[in-house]
């Protein structure tokens, strides 16, 4: 008479179990064992794995203490989500001016004169009143109104930046440098400061999360100057 699959896989556990208890395992107890075994091992923490779950990429740097602390860890919720932190799985530092090194040896890409100059022409008006409408953002703080700061205007023209940022470091036969991803990061803190300038409890907070968008802007500029020759237009002032 057939067994039924219940009663079939009481005697296969009645016939392993002496075997399970064994102290010396044979071989082919071992090769059993191997698939159960793999599943079980550890696997790596999802703290050493970037937003895209790529494996990060071993940097040499610190992370920033004044980066936002309101960025999401899966990074949902900036304007653009392949930033240095997508990559790298870190926030990176604020640059102080021109001399100041780049992350990870980040090099400046070459692009054509006439590419950025296009670019610089179709998008350096509207960067710069966006810089403008930021730095204005500190007398409105200091007015009590810092809760009324919307991050999502198109007068800050952020989204606008980082097109800019594209236009001058990147080319369609080229995949974006470091130092794209990493302006995108800046630009980045700079939409997610003004968020927190809005939530901020007193004008004290609201005027620290504007001084670190500050930080990030400039950083950002810092940046983009390097690709705008005199040939390309005017450098950007930084605040």
């Amino acid at each position: 008479m057939a067994l039924t699959p219940c009663k079939s896989l009481l005697v296969a556990l009645t016939l392993a179990l002496p075997r399970a208890l064994s102290l010396q395992p044979t071989r082919r107890q071992l090769l059993e064992l191997a698939p159960a075994a793999a599943l079980l091992a550890p696997r790596p923490a999802l703290a050493d794995m970037a937003p895209g779950f790529a494996i990060v990429d071993s940097v040499n740097i610190a992370s920033n203490p004044a980066a936002s602390k309101s960025r999401d860890a899966m990074n949902g919720n900036v304007l653009f989500g392949q930033d240095f932190y997508f990559k790298y799985g870190r926030s990176a530092p604020f640059l102080q001016d021109a001399s100041s090194p780049l992350p990870d040896n980040g090099a400046m890409p070459f692009t054509r004169v006439q590419q950025r100059y296009e670019q610089y022409s179709k998008y350096a008006t509207r960067v710069q009143a966006g810089i403008d409408a930021f730095a204005a953002v500190e007398g409105q703080i200091k007015a009590g109104d810092w809760a009324k700061v919307d991050a999502t205007s198109p007068a800050f023209a952020l989204r606008t930046l980082g097109l800019l940022a594209n236009g001058l470091m990147a080319s369609e036969n080229t995949s974006p440098a470091n130092v794209v991803f990493l302006t995108r990061w800046y630009v980045n803190e700079v939409y997610l400061d003004l968020g927190d300038v809005a939530k901020a409890k007193d004008k004290k907070d609201a005027l620290a999360s504007w001084a670190r968008g500050k930080g990030a802007l400039n950083s950002a500029l810092i940046i983009l100057n390097k690709e705008i020759s005199p040939k390309v237009g005017a450098q950007f002032a930084t605040l």
